[in-house]
């Protein structure tokens, strides 16, 4: 009996857990704390764009060039780190139990 209780009260906690971070990101979602991806990934599109168009036809050495370009080719993956920097998704190692309950 007391072990369904605790499983009971596990599965309340998490449930509790859960809510909590549905309502969380719908606050900050109100709020706008958060950014929508995509439409963040074309705005940074067209203004790298702009920056090559503006590279390409300068004056800059072709060795500049190249790496300036190479810095702004770089974008979409700089937005990729911060997003997996940002993510407050649990992955198996985070939430994985230090240890084994049932050896306990």
């Amino acid at each position: 009996m007391l072990l369904a209780s605790e499983a009971l009260a596990r599965s309340r906690t998490e449930t509790q857990r859960q809510l909590a971070e549905k309502y969380r990101i719908e606050n900050a979602t109100m709020k706008g704390d958060h950014v929508n991806r995509v439409d963040l990934a074309k705005g940074l599109a067209r203004i790298a764009d702009a920056i090559v168009n503006r590279i390409t036809t300068s004056e800059l050495s072709a060795e500049a060039k190249e790496d300036i370009l190479k810095e702004v080719a770089s974008l979409p993956l700089v937005l990729e780190e911060v997003v997996r920097g940002q993510s407050r998704l649990r992955t198996k190692a985070k939430t994985a139990p230090e240890t084994d309950p049932d050896t306990e």
